[in-house]
């Protein structure tokens, strides 16, 4: 993930003969740009750049970045293959497209740079600019790529009166499950799980935070303070339809998210990386909801293109940080399911359009930010997970991992 310095350049973008072009922008003195009204996701668009002086051969390179709905740089987007090689001044247009979403993104964010090797870190002149979606009928431009609904208010949840999860047979799963994890002292279990060392929302990643205790349990720890730092795991394979479970503990300390999530980032039957379908379900314990006998779980499904289809907060008659509870989703082919200690929480059932595929990775991960989570935290929190099982459908028995 790049990180960018904006010196000088603004990038064009337009979306190849449907677009509206803006007027031409100023790049210092060195270019200018023409960049449409807003892009469509998936759909060739074109990015011209005049460059109209060079003080050495070099390659002219764009990507895509993005930002978040506050307008927070969120990082790295996707790489555009647009890059070529110039001696002098000329008008160079790319043909490219953005295929690629974020949770929680309010807009892309175009970067034209010139390097004499197309390596960002030997770049001479750079520049971004911020691109909306293009708007669907009847929708607002400024609510495409953000958020697709509100956060709903659920009834209070009273665990002993909610109803009860089907079992096992009764769900059509298997009663073994395909994959266990007890976080036993030879962790991390390489070939299972890898541990994160980069950003995510924010929130520097370590595997110093990501740890196994002496009780057995895995260990994430958000530290008091600024920089915010954590730490987060995600599986190695991808899974299909099931039922996670997982029994956790998260912090009291406020200022903390502790979280239970898939995400088909990736898909591992390809050699591209970060080319799976965005779909991601969600299981979010927000510290700052607690109180004496009682707290909040949010819980959210995002699609590509959708960054927010569904999300919910749903209140508690417990405190999720006083002792263990099992927390977990059925994945099914009709739909999502949230449970927790064998009470159904919430359901989610697909549409046409709108579904979860198999081919996602399992996440744990803890974090902090200042706005909706309230952080960061003035002392550590640890976020303690005893074990985690996946039970696939009887139809789609997945090989245990070794």
């Amino acid at each position: 993930m790049r990180f960018l310095t904006v010196l000088t350049a603004l990038v064009l973008i337009g979306l190849a003969g449907s677009a509206t072009a803006r007027d031409p922008v100023m790049l210092g003195d060195w270019g200018k740009l023409t960049l449409p009204d807003d892009y469509e996701p998936g759909k060739p668009f074109d990015v011209t750049v005049e460059v109209l002086k060079l003080d050495a051969p070099s390659k002219l390179t764009i990507t895509a970045n993005w930002k978040k709905t506050g307008g927070q740089f969120g990082g790295f987007l996707q790489l555009l293959g647009a890059s070529k090689d110039i001696s002098g001044p000329g008008t160079h247009t790319f043909t490219v497209k953005i295929d690629k979403t974020k949770p929680e993104m309010g807009s892309a964010v175009i970067t034209a740079y010139l390097s004499p090797d197309g390596e960002w870190k030997t770049q001479t002149a750079n520049g971004s600019a911020d691109i909306k979606t293009k708007a669907k009928a009847g929708v607002a431009p400024e609510d495409i790529g953000t958020i697709s609904v509100k956060t709903k208010k659920a009834p209070l949840l009273v665990l002993k009166d909610a109803p009860k999860l089907p079992s096992l047979k009764e769900a059509g799963l298997t009663e073994e499950p395909a994959f266990v994890d007890e976080f036993e002292p030879n962790w991390p279990k390489k070939d299972a799980w890898q541990v994160a060392t980069w950003k995510q929302n924010g929130t520097q990643m370590s595997p110093d935070r990501c740890r196994v205790d002496a009780q057995g349990h895995l260990v994430q720890t958000v530290l008091a303070g600024k920089p915010f730092s954590g730490g987060s795991v995600q599986s190695t394979k991808e899974f299909g339809y099931g039922r996670w479970v997982a029994r956790l503990k998260p912090t009291s300390t406020p200022g903390v998210l502790n979280s239970m999530f898939t995400k088909n980032w990736d898909d591992m039957t390809t050699p591209a990386k970060d080319d799976g379908d965005g779909g991601e379900i969600d299981i979010e314990l927000l510290s700052h909801t607690y109180e004496p006998g009682k707290g909040e779980v949010h819980l959210a499904i995002h699609l590509k293109g959708h960054p927010a289809v569904f999300q919910v907060d749903v209140p508690l008659d417990f405190n999720p940080s006083d002792d263990f509870h099992e927390w977990g989703f059925d994945v099914l082919p009709d739909r999502v399911v949230w449970h927790v200690d064998g009470r159904i929480v919430h359901e989610w059932k697909y549409t046409k359009e709108l579904s979860i595929t198999p081919g996602y990775e399992m996440f744990f991960n803890s974090w902090t930010m200042e706005k909706w989570i309230k952080g960061p935290p003035k002392e550590q929190g640890d976020y303690r997970i005893d074990w985690v099982k996946f039970y696939p459908v009887a139809k789609d028995v997945a090989k245990p991992q070794e």
